[in-house]
């Protein structure tokens, strides 16, 4: 999945950096800084991503971006037996932003999981200008934008595998932010939540919390067995009783921020 391509740029999107890597190349991280009052909290690392892109004029030819939790929002829907269609269920999906974020949401563009009529579905929401920005900031540099994903579903989408019929937690941990789903032995989702904690090894102490609301919420009791995965940064880290971490091996496998570029 990291192998590489010279001429493709891999970026992570996050809330004060970018960590971006060519063609396999060590990544490399770009702060900036935080946006003016009113404007769109993406603007400046879109703009940051810019300035990336015309510092390395003619070497881009494609780029992927994955996208920090800093902009993207979560929930877990339970299945509208009323959505009879997959427009019934764009639109069902769009009241339930609504009823959490108020009207902001009418610009935010909505994606979910693959649809299993019954089954709880995680859908995410973002504003519906930032793909087109990622978009207009590649073709300024002659290149194609050929994906846009948020680093949580990507991560869960690559190490889904490791716990595959086993009930499971599973954390993917972002700097300042942590996510954390709760999956039975069948793959369904039980539970997902997200915080945020300083970056560091202060996502330990917000798991906690997490996991017990989580729990409680679960409409089935939660398998005292079942472990932990890590992924993201924290996976560095995670070596308590029970936790499993998800680290890439192999002498070309990326590690610590660079997984986030990757989407792993």
């Amino acid at each position: 999945m990291w192998s590489a391509d010279s001429r493709h740029l891999r970026v992570a999107l996050l809330e004060d950096r970018l960590v971006c890597s060519l063609g396999g190349a060590a990544a490399r991280e770009t702060g900036f800084d935080a946006p003016a009052k009113d404007e769109p909290a993406w603007r400046p690392a879109v703009a940051a991503l810019v300035q990336q892109l015309a510092q390395q004029p003619g070497q881009v030819g494609r780029v992927s971006v994955v996208l920090g939790s800093a902009f993207v929002r979560w929930q877990l829907v339970d299945w509208p037996v009323q959505a009879g269609s997959d427009s019934e269920l764009q639109a069902f999906l769009r009241l339930r932003f609504r009823g959490v974020y108020g009207a902001a949401s009418a610009a935010w563009r909505l994606a979910h999981a693959v649809a299993s009529p019954g089954q709880a579905l995680p859908a995410c929401a973002v504003d519906e200008a930032l793909p087109a920005a990622l978009a207009q900031a590649a073709k300024g540099a002659n290149a194609r934008l050929v994906s846009v994903r948020p680093y949580v579903s990507s991560a869960l989408d690559h190490w889904r595998g490791q716990w595959r019929g086993h009930a499971a937690w599973v954390a993917v941990v972002e700097p300042g932010h942590l996510t954390l789903a709760l999956l039975d032995a069948r793959g369904r989702w039980l539970g997902l939540g997200a915080v945020r904690c300083a970056e560091g090894p202060a996502w330990r102490e917000a798991l906690a919390g997490l996991q017990s609301r989580l729990a409680l919420q679960a409409p089935t009791p939660v398998p005292r067995e079942a472990p932990l995965f890590v992924a993201g940064t924290g996976a560095d880290t995670a070596g308590a009783p029970g936790w499993r971490a998800l680290v890439p091996t192999g002498r070309a496998a990326p590690q610590g921020l660079a997984r986030l570029a990757i989407g792993i």
